[in-house]
C-alpha cells in the first residue's frame, strides 16, 4: 500500500508518538530492576521489504556497562552479557511498556509466554 506525503506524516508522527511513550515507560521500568534500557526507533530503509518501522532494545544489566542491543522481533543479540533470566525480565518490561498504550485498560494482563521471542535461535 503506497502512501501520500500526508498519510505518510500522519503516520510517522503517529509511530514517534507511541515510540517515544513506550521507550519513557521502558526506561522507568528498567530503572526499577538497576538496569537501563531504551527503545530505538528504527525507521524502513529505501531498499527494505517491509516498510515498517523496527524497533531495537539497548539493555545495560548494570549502570555503566555497555548496551546490548536486542532485536524484539527475531531475538536476536549483540554481545553476550544479558543472562537469560535478565532477557526475560527486559521483554516483560517490553511488553508492558507497549501495553501502556491500550485505550481501554484491563483489570489484568495474561501474556502467554512472553519471552518465546527472545530465545537464542527462534526465527
Amino acid at each position: 500500500m503506497r502512501l501520500n506525503a500526508r498519510e505518510r506524516d500522519r503516520y510517522n508522527k503517529a509511530v514517534y508518538m507511541r515510540w517515544r511513550r513506550a521507550n519513557e515507560r521502558f526506561g522507568r521500568f528498567m530503572e526499577r530492576l538497576g538496569m537501563v534500557g531504551r527503545i530505538e526507533s528504527v525507521p524502513p530503509g529505501e531498499d527494505d521489504r517491509n516498510p515498517s518501522y523496527r524497533w531495537e532494545l539497548h539493555v545495560s544489566t548494570r549502570i555503566g556497562h555497555r548496551p546490548e542491543r536486542i532485536s524484539p522481533e527475531t531475538g536476536r543479540m549483540v554481545g553476550e552479557g544479558i543472562s537469560g533470566g535478565e532477557r526475560a525480565a527486559t521483554s516483560l518490561l517490553f511488553a508492558l511498556a507497549l501495553l501502556g498504550d491500550i485505550e481501554q485498560k484491563p483489570p489484568f494482563y495474561v501474556l502467554d509466554e512472553f519471552d518465546s521471542a527472545l530465545d537464542e535461535g527462534v526465527t
